[in-house]
């Protein structure tokens, strides 16, 4: 029995993945895997105070803070998302509750994609991110 489900990524950090753009492209799981690449997101909610902002080699975001020069070089596909504002880069920089960093997961800045699952069974998500500085250090 094919069923289609929505993958919703939440804001944990600083950087994610690479790959391409915003598309209503459904990814199609196959043997029990799915690949997707960061960039390949739906749509995006809880955008508020900060929001999942696309860089690559020839598209960099104006959104301000953004203390960091653009990772696209390294990145694989040379692109990737990113959250902007910036707001939270050393350990000395204010942390705000709602702004960067939340308590529960899905308050802020998801991205959503459209998955098809032909296999019943548990699906684990590996992500590839970077960290700019120790103040975004996370589980990674």
């Amino acid at each position: 029995m094919n069923k289609s489900y929505w993958l919703h990524f939440v804001c944990l950090g600083a950087l994610a993945s690479t790959g391409l753009s915003q598309t209503n492209a459904v990814f199609q799981e196959k043997d029990g895997m799915v690949v997707v690449e960061a960039e390949n997101f739906h749509s995006q909610d809880k955008t508020t105070t900060r929001k999942w902002y696309l860089t690559s080699s020839t598209e960099t975001p104006n959104v301000k803070p953004d203390p960091d020069p653009s990772h696209a070089s390294s990145a694989s596909g040379k692109a990737y998302l990113e959250i902007l504002p910036d707001t939270r880069v050393t350990h000395s920089d204010p942390l705000g509750a709602g702004v960067s960093f939340s308590n529960t997961g899905g308050e802020t800045c998801i991205v959503n994609y459209k998955v098809n699952f032909s296999s019943a069974g548990k699906y684990y998500v590996w992500v590839c991110a970077y960290s700019a500085g120790s103040a975004k250090s996370g589980s990674w």
